[in-house]
């Protein structure tokens, strides 16, 4: 059993460290930006909060991280299709471990 929650964790954390990896590259992105003002938009709360957290001291002022809840409808299309997604990447995994 702890195992498992080992690899639920890692795998939690990992997914975490892609996501806030994917966000700095957003943020060097739009710091080349020619603009007034830059906000990188995050949907999810959580998400929000340990990056806000991450880039308290680091974000410059001319970027800011905003919050945009999603409505039902839409949160439930992005998790149907996270799930396809992850379905799809499932399959091509184990095709390419059935070829080895």
């Amino acid at each position: 059993m702890r195992n498992k929650e080992f690899v639920g964790n890692y795998k939690r954390w990992q997914k975490s460290v892609c996501k806030i990896s994917s966000a700095y590259e957003e943020l060097y992105f739009l710091a080349g930006v020619d603009a007034e003002q830059r906000f990188l938009v995050l949907t999810d709360e959580g998400f929000y909060r340990l990056l806000s957290k991450k880039m308290r001291e680091k974000l410059s002022r001319e970027i800011r991280l905003l919050y945009c809840p999603l409505t039902e409808e839409l949160a439930e299309l992005v998790k149907r299709v996270h799930s396809e997604a992850s379905s799809e990447i499932d399959r091509g995994k184990l095709s390419a471990r059935s070829k080895d």
